[in-house]
């Protein structure tokens, strides 16, 4: 009464043929050879260089932005009630108390 029911999945599974492999993939030397006359032909441009540099720059500038606006510390609430009883007075500024 162990009778596996997924018995017959795993038997398909095993007689099946894997997929065929993609024909360019990340590491294949199409795609290598690619991406190097890419980056090649960047070079050839002068303001790649500072379109990088700007990004960078932005993305630096947005973060340190996006920080300073969460850690900033909270504004700090004044007892009012506090501050008046706890003031120096003289007795000619007309303060009632």
């Amino acid at each position: 009464m162990n009778d596996d029911p997924l018995k017959p999945l795993w038997q398909l599974k095993r007689e099946a043929t894997p997929p065929p492999a993609p024909e360019e993939t990340p590491t294949s030397p199409a795609f290598i050879t690619r991406v190097a006359a890419a980056w090649a032909s960047e070079r050839a441009n002068p303001l790649a260089l500072w379109e990088r540099v700007t990004a960078g720059a932005l993305a630096l500038s947005l973060i340190i932005c996006a920080l300073s606006a969460w850690l900033r510390p909270q504004p700090v609430e004044h007892d009012v009630m506090l501050t008046l009883f706890t003031a120096r007075h003289t007795p000619n500024d007309d303060f009632p108390f």
